[in-house]
């Protein structure tokens, strides 16, 4: 049946807006042709910036790093002190634009995600977070979702009874556990557990301790509302999510609450008045980028918009629920993964972290993968990524060291209809389709891949600081600067290029596609 006048002026309307939209991305991308042609001839002539980086890495940190520096630039020209910058709303932009990149809001294709609410009750609680507890009513909740890999719901193994409690990345203003689900994926593949990922409020809407207060809220959730032991639940979160979980970690501790069972951080942010050299050193590697002029401060720079402005921000800028590296006593901390990329920005941090742990008298477990960026691990391109997630695996593997046992269908029942569901609730021939291509793809890869990675039992690189280095950052170095790392501290992973298999090696291999 031909289409109806009020449908084709409808198309129409809808091919035009479209054609409008592409040619304005069109225009907005070609200011990134100079960095992608650059960055390409660099790299097959010259090579790559880490031998085992492919050329979508190159690009990806390049452009990253390049979108950062003319984002601020054009921020610091076009700045009006008589219209001023209204962060929340670049911020919520942002966010939707990035989602929609990163591919969220679908199920991932490893596994099921089911999302709820966690609903906030009037604790009692004390301490940092007492004020933020005494206005809550009880009718305030925000979203999680459980996640879980595809291996758990369809009874090839038999889910652990730990639980992983997820905190997302983003510099505490952007992402969600939506742009998350396929690393929680992996992750819950290689520990064997399902994990509950938060989506904590974010700043500039809401302020410190506004995160932390959820984060706590959705542990209770599991230790009081589901009736889990705190010590079956290893708490993890990448970057801003890593700090996050060592607040929450020290918010247990200091208010004489029952402490989880071990933590894995991914590139934990735990300084965040960026004082160590790394940033620096690594500043052409990694694609992170937070500078910050404090005579002309970035409104959009993110501790700026995590705390409340001065006279507080100054204060709480090393506060140990803030800058747990810098000034958190460690002690009575349960055991730690700590994951760090050799090139990214915030590798000292994590080696100043581990270190100020370990002399407490913590079971750290410190793992550097030397061509690593910024959260590597998210980075499926990188052969170190799996590298990484492998290692959490043997890492959890005897983490929590003691885990009670809980009533699987009192606990879990619910939790496991409902990933099943949304695992179940695909095109039955799309899945099974889907299955048998990823399987391929793990087992070709498996026998083409270019690098596998060699531990080597050695001292992190030097700590040292920038020359605008905070004097709470000077005074952490320095105490920390006589102390000898026990051997086994920490690990480096170094990449290694692989024996080619050869002629007959490839057509055995191609055999078996």
């Amino acid at each position: 049946m031909a289409p109806s006048a009020a449908e084709e002026e409808q198309n129409a309307t809808g091919l035009a807006a479209r054609s409008v939209a592409a040619a304005q991305t069109a225009w907005r991308l070609k200011a990134f042709i100079p960095t992608v042609l650059r960055t390409t001839a660099s790299y097959y002539i010259w090579g790559p910036p880490q031998e085992s980086w492919p050329i979508s890495i190159a690009l990806f940190t390049a452009l990253a790093r390049y979108q950062a520096a003319s984002s601020a630039a054009e921020r610091r020209l076009n700045h009006d002190p008589s219209k001023p910058l209204d962060p929340a709303r670049v911020m919520q932009a942002s966010r939707k634009r990035l989602e929609r990149w990163m591919g969220g809001g679908g199920q991932p294709k490893g596994g099921a995600a089911w999302e709820m609410d966690v609903q906030v009750k009037k604790r009692e609680l004390k301490g940092a977070l007492e004020e933020a507890d005494s206005r809550e009513t009880g009718e305030r909740s925000f979203k999680a979702e459980w996640v879980a890999h595809r291996s758990l719901l369809t009874g090839e193994r038999q889910p652990e009874q730990k639980v992983i409690l997820y905190a997302h990345g983003g510099a505490y203003t952007l992402l969600s556990p939506k742009t998350h689900r396929a690393l929680l994926c992996q992750i819950s593949k290689e520990t064997g557990a399902r994990a509950l990922s938060i989506d904590y409020r974010l700043s500039p809407e809401t302020k410190f301790p506004g995160a932390l207060h959820d984060a706590v809220s959705a542990y209770l959730y599991l230790t009081q509302d589901l009736n889990i032991p705190a010590g079956n639940i290893l708490v993890s979160g990448d970057s801003a999510g890593g700090n996050l979980v060592t607040a929450l970690m020290l918010y247990l501790r200091d208010e004489k609450i029952p402490q989880v069972g071990g933590a894995i951080l991914l590139s934990p942010w735990v300084d965040l008045t960026s004082s160590l050299a790394s940033w620096d050193e690594n500043k052409e590697f990694d694609y992170l980028s937070l500078e910050d002029d404090p005579h002309n401060p970035d409104p959009l720079n993110p501790p700026r918009l995590f705390l409340p402005a001065e006279p507080d921000f100054s204060k709480l800028l090393i506060h140990p629920y803030v800058s747990p590296a810098l000034t958190a006593d460690l002690s009575n901390f349960p055991p730690l993964l700590v994951h760090s990329g050799g090139v990214e920005t915030l590798r000292d941090e994590h080696s100043l972290f581990a270190q100020r742990a370990a002399r407490a008298g913590v079971d750290v477990t410190h793992e550097i993968f030397r061509d690593g960026v910024h959260v590597f691990q998210a980075l499926a391109m990188m052969s170190s990524a799996t590298a990484a997630l492998q290692a959490i695996g043997e890492w959890a593997k005897d983490r929590p060291a003691r885990i009670e046992k809980v009533d699987e269908e009192k606990v879990f029942g619910e939790i496991d209809a409902r990933l099943k569901q949304a695992w179940d609730g695909r095109d039955r021939k799309a899945k099974g389709e889907q299955g048998q291509k990823q399987g391929k793809r793990e087992k070709k890869a498996e026998r083409v891949a270019k690098f596998t990675y060699e531990r080597v039992v050695e001292e992190a690189p030097p700590i040292r600081l920038r020359k605008s280095a905070h004097e709470a950052a000077k005074k952490a170095v320095e105490e920390n600067e006589h102390y000898k790392p026990k051997e086994g501290l920490t690990t480096v992973f170094m990449a290694k290029k692989a024996p080619s298999p050869g002629v007959l090696g490839r057509l055995f291999g191609s055999s078996h596609l």
